[in-house]
């Protein structure tokens, strides 16, 4: 099932440290959420 914008993010976040670099989510939730502004 495909899933929402909302949901991959907060799959992304709940897996930083874990299944994905934090360092790495922090700098891509910080892009999505810049482009998300404009």
């Amino acid at each position: 099932r495909a899933v929402s914008r909302e949901e991959a993010v907060e799959e992304i976040r709940r897996n930083a440290g874990t299944q994905f670099d934090p360092h790495l989510v922090e700098v891509f939730l910080a892009v999505i959420n810049s482009d998300k502004a404009s």
